[in-house]
């Protein structure tokens, strides 16, 4: 039987320095969601740095990690659908080279070719040259790159005040562990977080659940009531996420992020851009993150300026409206003031279903806007600027009321742009297919922006 075609991965987050550089391929390990996640990153990361594309990775056997989560599933949502299929290698390709370590890569480094591929199975120890600064692995535009899908999910935060969100590790550990870090370290922060953002909205993400091993056994280390501190003190505890990319969404957007002990920690914390503080225990921090456990005054002194940095942008978003109500649906006509209300009767609700288009969290009232029957620049317009406005004024992007020709003036099937542009099934998703009854119709933006 023929080998199966080599793989390896040609995302755009793979893709770093033009298709003739080498490939550097990693291990996916096979413990936890965080710990398989990071590895991920820092092998991209290693690869930036060294002038080479990420290959992939070599998977292990089980695709469901030690706390039950389905790898492939955690890594299409934070990639983006069948980024699976693009990283996970479906055959070992023949390595021109194997280093045991990234320092053993960068020293062989001008030893290797163009266009072959070298394994590196762990890149947990890109940091091993302090003099180095960790902005080469992990330049601002490479985190901001890896996390592009995940600032499409919804946040739990209140808009125009400071978002903190801190992870409690606990679900796994027991209670004597080293890394489950005392609950009065977390307190103290916030205190201390509070005293420069007085107003800050704090989140609190957490688990119960422990290894599968113990699920089994109804072997539970800690408790709800465990966090009852947290919440005496106004904090927002979120317990067992349905999907592990809640909480990742949410802590890689905070304005302030507290870290915990872990590499679920670590995953989030390198695409936040913001103020993140590490408990101590990081041989190899990034720019600008600061130690929650240095003495108080050095701690207040770099907080402060911590806090300032990570919260600059509070503010810019509008504050949510009342009109329409809550989960209505909204028809606006095209965003640059062209008219047009639904055409087709309603039948049945129908609206995107794509991550990229909701904004706001489900329960957001949806915006509508109406394809133009023109040239596919008019109409790809049309679909931005209503997702902008949408964006802008609190709401989630319903999708596009389709013109009677998906065929544009210059004869492009505009349905196969859409896919092109957004993803392999945009289209079904963004096109209205049905009518859907309106709350609301507008004529242009003004008039949605003084009624919203």
């Amino acid at each position: 039987q023929p080998l199966a075609p080599l793989q390896y991965c040609k995302l755009s987050l793979c893709v770093l320095h033009g298709r003739e550089a080498p490939r550097l391929f990693v291990i996916e390990h096979g413990d936890g969601a965080g710990h398989r996640m990071k590895n991920i990153l820092d092998g991209i990361a290693t690869a930036a740095k060294n002038r080479m594309n990420f290959g992939g990775l070599m998977p292990v056997g089980n695709i469901v990690t030690e706390h039950g989560h389905n790898f492939r599933s955690l890594v299409d949502g934070f990639f983006g659908y069948g980024a699976s299929s693009e990283l996970f290698v479906g055959r070992a390709p023949e390595f021109a080279a194997k280093f045991k370590s990234v320092r053993d890569l960068e020293i062989n480094r001008k030893d290797v070719k163009n266009e072959t591929n070298v394994y590196l199975p762990a890149a947990n120890e890109w940091w091993y040259d302090h003099k180095v600064p960790a902005s080469l692995y992990y330049p601002a535009g490479l985190r901001t790159a890896l996390s592009q899908k995940l600032t499409l999910r919804p946040l739990v935060f209140k808009l125009g005040v400071p978002a903190v969100a801190i992870h409690v590790r606990r679900g796994d550990l027991k209670r004597s562990h080293a890394r489950a870090t005392p609950d009065a370290y977390y307190y103290n922060l916030v205190e201390l977080i509070r005293k420069y953002a007085p107003n800050s909205d704090v989140h609190v993400w957490s688990s119960l659940q422990s290894y599968s091993a113990e699920v089994e056994q109804n072997i539970q280390h800690w408790s709800s009531a465990d966090f009852d501190g947290y919440r005496e003190r106004g904090m927002t505890v979120h317990l067992d996420d349905q999907t592990l990319l809640d909480p990742w969404a949410n802590l890689a957007r905070a304005n302030i992020l507290v870290m915990s002990t872990s590499a679920f920690s670590y995953v989030p914390a390198v695409l936040n851009l913001n103020c993140v503080i590490f408990p101590g225990n990081i041989v190899r921090p990034l720019d600008g993150w600061i130690n929650g456990k240095e003495k108080d005054k050095a701690l207040d002194k770099k907080l402060a300026g911590c806090i300032e940095r990570g919260t600059a942008s509070v503010g810019s978003a509008p504050p949510a409206g009342t009109v329409p109500a809550e989960g209505g649906q909204v028809a606006v006509a095209a965003p640059d003031g062209g008219a047009g209300p639904p055409r087709a009767p309603p039948l049945t609700v129908d609206f995107a279903g794509l991550g990229s288009v909701s904004f706001h969290g489900k329960d957001a009232p949806r915006l509508f806007v109406l394809e133009p029957d023109d040239g596919a620049g008019h109409r790809m317009k049309i679909v931005l600027d209503g997702m902008a406005t949408a964006v802008r004024n609190s709401m989630n992007f319903g999708g596009v009321v389709g013109a009677e020709s998906a065929v544009t003036e210059h004869g492009v099937d505009f349905r196969t742009l859409t896919d092109s542009f957004f993803g392999r099934g945009a289209s079904r998703e963004l096109f209205v297919a049905k009518g859907t009854k309106f709350s609301a119709d507008f004529a242009n933006v003004a008039d949605l922006e003084k009624h919203r």
